[in-house]
């Protein structure tokens, strides 16, 4: 995403350290959260937005400004979290634990894939966790970086 500009995805989910849905042509703009890490801009904020499979939440991912860096890569050293929430911005829960950074999740049932750096014991690679409020993460193959369900 661009800071301070919006940018369409998919024609419905747009990010400007604030999450938003609207339709296609951009007419009925609803607002679903404000990240609350913007200290770093240009890097900190809400990004990844991905609709559940049911269409009634969100995953996104956020900067964790509270975590000391875990990667020594400028740019990759702050931790970045998964969260979900409701369509309406009520239910907000995290889904991953602070430290590593998470990112680029994607959604199929109960299910949530996405890409895991881990600085403290060198894993880079796809991760996934259950949307069953555990948080527990499973890595799923190292060396993997953007990972996607295949239809």
């Amino acid at each position: 995403y661009i800071l301070g500009k919006p940018q369409v995805i998919d024609g419905k989910v747009f990010v400007r350290n604030e999450i938003w849905i609207a339709n296609n042509d951009g007419s009925n703009k609803q607002f679903i959260y404000r990240a609350k890490n913007l200290a770093r801009p240009g890097v900190g904020g809400a990004a990844d937005p991905e609709f559940s499979s049911d269409n009634k939440k969100l995953i996104f991912s956020e900067e964790n400004i509270d975590v000391k860096p875990n990667f020594q890569v400028p740019g990759l050293d702050t931790a970045h979290d998964l969260w979900t929430i409701n369509l309406d911005g009520s239910g907000l829960t995290r889904l991953t634990q602070p430290g590593p950074i998470s990112i680029i999740p994607d959604w199929k049932g109960n299910v949530v894939i996405f890409t895991e750096f881990n600085g403290a014991d060198k894993y880079t690679g796809a991760s996934s966790v259950l949307v069953d409020g555990n948080n527990v993460s499973k890595r799923v193959r190292q060396g993997a970086i953007t990972v996607k369900w295949i239809p």
